[in-house]
């Protein structure tokens, strides 16, 4: 698939110079195999990896907008992988922190900001949500983004990466890890089953 790319794109892999990656959250199977890729790349090609949060990609698709920006991702379990973004036309700044989290946890979060601003949603964890979401965002400003600017796009986290980039924020291949948010479903079962932590 690698090859194939490269091959569609006209380059090497020797002509990168670094590899961008949409580091969680995200389905912890593909978190690892994304990352498990990109640290391979990154070492043999003497590459550094940008690690762009999915959720900040996310958000990106809907950059020109002027409000708070909301990506939700599915995180199952009655809950949604969520962070809140407001937009100066280039660049997000982050003013409620990534989580899993249910909508109603979330909306309280968003009314007890000093400024209301109008919202704008997206992402695939609308669909799911979406008559809880109606209900809790009932009292505030807020609206869907259009369908197709909803989905995860591989130009996102591109665009992303070259601001980061420019402000140098990448990691070597040996620093970098998927963030996942939360614990696997090994994880919580094992936590239950033996109490304390892990």
């Amino acid at each position: 698939m690698l090859e194939s790319m490269v091959e569609k794109a006209g380059l090497t892999l020797s002509e990168l110079n670094f590899i961008a990656i949409a580091c969680g959250p995200g389905s912890f199977t593909g978190l690892r195999i994304g990352s498990a890729t990109a640290k391979g790349l990154a070492h043999a090609l003497k590459l550094d990896i940008v690690e762009v949060p999915t959720l900040y990609a996310l958000a990106t698709n809907v950059l020109p907008f002027s409000g708070y920006i909301i990506p939700m991702m599915d995180a199952r379990r009655q809950q949604v992988y969520t962070a809140v973004y407001v937009s100066d036309g280039e660049k997000l700044r982050l003013v409620i922190e990534e989580q899993a989290c249910k909508i109603e946890d979330l909306t309280n979060q968003i009314k007890a900001l000093d400024h209301q601003l109008p919202c704008l949603l997206l992402g695939d964890g609308i669909k799911p949500n979406d008559l809880l979401i109606k209900e809790k965002f009932s009292d505030l400003d807020f609206a869907y983004a259009p369908m197709h600017l909803t989905i995860q796009k591989a130009s996102s986290v591109g665009y992303a990466a070259i601001k980061m980039i420019s402000d140098k924020e990448t990691v070597s291949f040996y620093e970098h890890a998927p963030k996942y948010l939360r614990m696997s479903q090994a994880e919580r079962e094992y936590k239950e089953k033996i109490g304390g932590n892990i």
